[in-house]
């Protein structure tokens, strides 16, 4: 333990002497004096030892705040959009048809009168022979007729239509305008997620 002095302060165990000395400060005595002083004849002063402040409490982090404070602006907009949606999890961007579909118009372009039955076996055909074999990813079977396949796989009729009447220009932007306007009112109405919309989504976007 370190000494005292006479008023109570703690002092240093080792002397100025022994310290500037680099040597050890023993005291086996109670002249006031370490050994060494004593034994040389020398000054021996113990300064006070430097008390350590106390450490304050400080105040009680709040856990629960500092999350909240360190999000980002997008990560808060992100969960208010989520809960913007409806009971059926569809987003408010959806929530709303756009005025320029009409979604309760025909997905058929033979109905809408774009062209006929026997233009459309044509182009068929044309997508048959001269382009699946550039993209055999989607086959067409030869005895699937176009009134078949408009009626069983709409987007994909219209998606092979428009690509195989690349050479009349303004009836494939219709068709492809028809396209987009399928693809539309499936996200808003549905169904999306089904064979036909994938695969006329492959040949639309190859072609």
């Amino acid at each position: 333990m370190a000494s005292r002095s006479d008023s109570g302060v703690p002092l240093l165990k080792t002397c100025q002497t022994c310290f500037h000395a680099k040597i050890r400060c023993e005291k086996s005595q109670d002249s006031g004096k370490c050994d060494r002083c004593l034994r040389l004849g020398k000054t021996c002063v113990f300064n006070p030892s430097r008390r350590r402040k106390a450490l304050r409490p400080g105040p009680p982090k709040n856990l629960d705040a500092s999350p909240t404070r360190s999000r980002s602006p997008s990560i808060t907009s992100a969960n208010a959009a989520s809960t913007s949606k409806d009971a059926t999890g569809s987003s408010p961007a959806f929530s709303n048809t756009p005025g320029s579909i009409d979604t309760d118009a025909t997905s058929s372009p033979f109905a809408r009168g774009l062209l006929s039955f026997e233009h459309g076996q044509d182009l068929l055909d044309l997508f048959r022979t001269k382009m699946t074999p550039h993209f055999p990813f989607v086959v067409v079977q030869e005895n699937v007729t176009i009134q078949d396949l408009v009626r069983e796989k709409p987007a994909l009729c219209v998606a092979i239509l428009s690509a195989a009447s690349h050479g009349d220009p303004k009836l494939q932007r219709a068709l492809g305008q028809m396209f987009n306007e399928i693809v539309a009112v499936r996200l808003i109405k549905g169904p999306f997620a089904t064979i036909d919309m994938l695969q006329g989504l492959l040949v639309h976007l190859a072609w």
